[in-house]
């Protein structure tokens, strides 16, 4: 590992695809704590709705269009295009918190820290989703402070890692779901679980979901792909013990009472019937499953590089 340059330039990288509704918000937020070091490089996945016109320019941002390709595709490209040393990730609708990219740059000071992954936030006024956002976040503490390998993954709406290290275990596999965990497990077993530190004070909230049906179908979506990144070598999935461990630190960090732990416990149930739902009806499995991978992953080139 390279020793850490604490003026280490960032690249902060969007993939969007149809957000005009939330893309001048994120693009706000990340504009306001920008600087000579920070640049923004936003991709347009074959937008229709205008989105893209919806963009500020400026010394800063650059903007790129793809065709059609899918969220990872498009991160993809974004790396190629960038130019930082360290890699920031977020959606476009996700508004990230006032010292967001400070926080990441702190963390990445540790010489040791290859991914930093950072805490979701419920969308203000989300009935129901109050409780599913307590319980990923106890979800990502257990998980990510276990030094238990097997069990870790990632979230690209909330992400950071070292470019040289995503060069080198990279770049993001195409499912449409779920590259982002097999890639920080290629990290964990790379460099150990130590490299990977989740700071809930690095802050984003996440402006999709604006209720539990919502919810449910992105469960559904991640179900449905499970059986591509597990022949990848994504995250095992939680046991019931842990799963009912997660719900115990939710509670007891929320200091929920009786109503609140039965109401998440049902939330949960919703969760677990959408998954093994779209589990159910996953296309792929084993040899089809990698061998659509390596069809559709392109290399990745640095930008720098060229």
């Amino acid at each position: 590992m390279t020793e850490h340059n604490a003026r280490d330039s960032v690249s902060v990288i969007v993939a969007f695809h149809n957000a005009a509704a939330t893309i001048g918000s994120c693009l706000d937020s990340l504009l306001a704590q920008a600087s000579d070091e920070v640049e923004i490089v936003l991709v347009d996945d074959a937008s229709t709705d205008g989105g893209s016109d919806l963009v500020s320019r400026g010394p800063n941002i650059r903007l790129i269009r793809q065709p059609r390709g899918g969220a990872y595709v498009a991160r993809n490209r974004g790396v190629q295009e960038s130019r930082g040393s360290l890699l920031l990730f977020t959606d476009a609708d996700c508004v990230a918190e006032a010292r967001w990219i400070a926080t990441v740059r702190e963390a990445m000071r540790d010489p040791r820290v290859q991914v930093v992954l950072g805490q979701r936030l419920a969308p203000p006024g989300a009935t129901g989703l109050g409780l599913v956002f307590d319980y990923e976040h106890a979800r990502d503490r257990y998980v990510l402070e276990s030094f238990r390998p097997e069990l870790y993954y990632g979230h690209a709406n909330n992400m950071a890692i070292r470019r040289s290290t995503f060069e080198r275990l990279g770049p993001f596999v195409v499912p449409m779901r779920g590259s982002d965990s097999v890639l920080v497990r290629r990290v964990v077993d790379e460099y150990g679980c130590d490299a990977v530190v989740y700071r809930p004070d690095a802050l984003v909230t996440h402006l999709e979901l604006g209720g539990l049906w919502a919810y449910y179908r992105k469960v559904f979506t991640y179900g449905r792909h499970r059986r591509l990144t597990r022949a990848l070598g994504s995250a095992r999935a939680l046991s019931a013990h842990d799963r009912r461990e997660v719900a115990a630190l939710a509670a007891r960090s929320g200091r929920y009472g009786l109503a609140r732990r039965v109401g998440l416990w049902v939330v949960l149930v919703g969760g677990m019937l959408a998954w093994s739902a779209g589990s159910s009806s996953a296309p792929f499995t084993g040899h089809s499953a990698r061998l659509a991978v390596r069809r559709a992953t392109p290399a990745v080139q640095s930008r720098r590089d060229r």
